[in-house]
């Protein structure tokens, strides 16, 4: 049997007919989408906007009256949109030196004689454009919305975008003034209705639940927060299921001694964090970024972005910035990182998380960091009070400082230092040669005193005896 708590990840007719807890949402959503052509989802990452459309929009329509396309950015929005219409086109369109607009316009009705159904495009992770767009393909694409909401296509485009990035649409009111006018919010998953994600899929699927399961196992997911992570939620619940699988001799119960049989929340989420990083396209980088977000006692940190690069390059990494705002985003988007808050910091959505990420980082990993640490903590103490590095000091960093990108003051502080070092090891030096000299001086002169008074010794003794000899 199936998992029914894998629907968030795979979008297949059957796992959408299995979406509960928010029916609200959906029901306003279904009402919006024939308030105009263009409807706006947005809200915090995590809220599910996505699931929202996935798997509670879709099963709301009738097949008839539903022929999805999904849209990710990809390298270039209006490249993916042209791709994905005719990847999932019967007739493919003829390619040619068309404007885009033209092109847009005449796939989109070769689609619709395919398949003779109201087309909804379906623009997921919108923000992408503005992460890693740039003015010239914004402008390409909303002409080309522009042309769609113009004509008379039985053509509708929702736009799924995270809530922070609102402010970016306005930009595209100049040319479509009706854009922002059908809005809808999705806030982030109450307790009630995570507990419908829990009851809902098991009476859909008979899997009997104990008596206060639900509010057991939310109390252990998120103790202190009044809304849950879905992404965490889902991934708990399929662990469950698995184990009550395996455990249950054909008959599937979810009941209160498994919360204790499958483990903590952390074992948990490690295995998720260890699943989404072996499906990225560059891993290592991945959970290089990551470790930016973890201290050395092993607790989440807020970092910003600039902080985040800077980290990666004490690691020894060089990543480019498109290629570095790629897996940040992406890091977000599996739900692994929360996204910047109003201060442009980003952080782990999970103290578990950065206990997995802690224990990835290496010796010579943390020898880095804590030579970085270490000139960072220096540095401010050489501007607040004027001290250098020692002797002590320079020796420790040095074999590392060619290794971990520094500032350019600090660098200025560093050699500072080496200079003092040097020129205080010159001063011994010839402390120890001036007392090397005195030294010698004074063991010659002690020599010669000590043959003087030898000397006079034996010629006293000589008088003494002479005149001995004189007075027989």
């Amino acid at each position: 049997m199936r998992s029914p708590f894998k629907f968030l990840d795979s979008y297949t007719k059957e796992d959408r007919n299995v979406f509960f807890g928010r029916e609200k949402e959906t029901a306003e959503i279904y009402a919006r989408v024939f308030h105009s052509k263009i409807l706006i989802i947005y809200g915090p990452s995590g809220s599910g906007k996505s699931s929202v459309i996935q798997c509670g929009l879709a099963t709301t329509f009738q097949d008839s009256d539903w022929a999805p396309i999904n849209i990710r950015r990809g390298s270039d929005i209006n490249q993916s949109l042209l791709e994905q219409i005719n990847k999932l086109a019967l007739t493919r369109s003829s390619k040619g030196e068309r404007p885009f607009e033209t092109q847009l316009l005449n796939d989109l009705q070769s689609f619709y004689l395919d398949y003779f159904k109201p087309i909804y495009l379906i623009f997921d992770q919108f923000e992408e454009l503005f992460i890693f767009g740039e003015k010239e393909e914004w402008d390409k694409f909303i002409s080309g919305i522009k042309a769609v909401v113009d004509s008379d296509l039985a053509v509708k485009a929702i736009f799924v975008i995270r809530g922070e990035y609102l402010q970016y649409l306005s930009g595209f009111e100049s040319i479509l003034p009706e854009f922002l006018e059908n809005r809808f919010r999705i806030e982030k998953m109450t307790r009630h209705s995570a507990k419908m994600c829990i009851t809902g899929p098991c009476a859909k699927s008979g899997i009997s639940v104990e008596h206060n399961f639900p509010e057991n196992l939310l109390s252990r997911l998120s103790p202190e927060k009044a809304d849950i992570e879905l992404t965490f939620l889902q991934v708990f619940l399929d662990k469950i299921y698995r184990t009550a699988i395996k455990d249950g001799n054909g008959e599937v119960a979810f009941k209160n001694s498994l919360l204790t049989s499958i483990g903590n929340v952390g074992d948990i989420l490690s295995e998720f964090l260890d699943e989404q990083l072996d499906q990225l396209p560059d891993k290592e980088k991945a959970l290089a970024l990551l470790k930016a977000f973890v201290s050395l006692d092993g607790t989440k940190k807020q970092v910003s972005a600039a902080e985040v690069l800077s980290f990666t390059q004490v690691l020894g990494y060089s990543i480019g910035s498109d290629e570095f705002d790629s897996i940040l985003q992406e890091l977000v988007s599996r739900r692994i990182l929360q996204d910047k808050d109003e201060t442009g910091k980003y952080e782990l959505r999970h103290d578990s998380l950065a206990l997995r990420v802690y224990h990835k980082i290496t010796q010579y990993e943390r020898d880095r960091i804590e030579v970085r640490d270490f000139l960072n903590y220096a540095f401010n103490e050489h501007t607040r009070r004027g001290f250098l590095l020692n002797e002590s000091d320079v020796n420790y960093i040095t074999p590392f400082q060619s290794k971990i990108n520094l500032q350019e003051d600090i660098i200025e502080f560093i050699e500072k230092s080496k200079k003092s070092v040097r020129k205080s090891k010159r001063g011994r030096r010839q402390l120890y040669i001036s007392l090397s000299v005195i030294v010698s001086f004074l063991v010659v002169s002690l020599g010669f005193l000590n043959y003087s008074l030898v000397q006079k010794a034996r010629a006293d003794e000589m008088a003494s005896v002479a005149l001995r000899e004189s007075d027989e």
